[in-house]
């Protein structure tokens, strides 16, 4: 089983076929390759533009327009099953209108979903950057919701935010989530066979 994960679009495609970030996702052949064998499809947020500094009222309705003028720039996807988690960046859930349009998304934020006989676990929250963005946590929130995590009973964790200190360094410094590498290091048994990230372009 192969899995295609992405994250951090931001709305920006080259065309049908793959993203427009030639610096952190692949493109041309390499990308159509790797789509074309791959089993599930995994975005770990940020997949959707904005039209301001992070107003809900204004990017809900945006996003979704958005969305609805750009269904073709999905087609890749196919009938694959595309596994959702937010992004700070994105403020309406895109899966029911891929949906809609035929593609086989979920979003799997704070739920254990099985795939392939493989469990997925969705988790949104990134640690507070300024009150503009969503899913946005202060340390005690961010501890209080990491505790509620069910580490053992899923095999992939897909987080917006990377661990603390891992792939987290940025032109803004270290903006890992403290409180999940914690958790993994000093409060769990079992760890995931693998975590899925994002948030952090570099």
């Amino acid at each position: 089983m192969k899995l295609l994960h992405f994250s951090d679009w931001h709305g920006r495609f080259r065309d049908t076929s793959g993203p427009g970030n030639t610096i952190t996702t692949p493109s041309g052949s390499l990308w159509r390759d790797a789509v074309s064998e791959c089993d599930i499809i995994v975005c770990s947020g940020d997949l959707l533009p904005n039209a301001s500094r992070g107003y809900p009222a204004i990017e809900v309705l945006y996003q979704i327009k958005w969305l609805k003028e750009n269904l073709d720039k999905f087609s890749w996807i196919g009938s694959r099953p595309f596994l959702f988690v937010g992004g700070n960046h994105d403020f309406t859930d895109p899966c029911p209108i891929l949906r809609d349009a035929g593609i086989n998304a979920l979003n799997i934020e704070d739920k254990i979903h099985e795939e392939l006989g493989i469990k997925f676990y969705g988790f949104p929250g990134i640690p507070y950057l300024s009150g503009e963005w969503n899913y946005e946590l202060t340390p005690m929130e961010m501890a209080k919701k990491v505790n509620e995590i069910p580490f053992g009973e899923f095999d992939v964790l897909v987080c917006h935010a990377p661990l603390a200190g891992y792939l987290d360094s940025s032109i803004d410094g270290r903006v890992g989530n403290t409180a999940l590498t914690n958790r993994l290091f000093y409060g769990v048994d079992k760890w995931p066979k693998a975590i899925l990230s994002g948030h952090v372009h570099e």
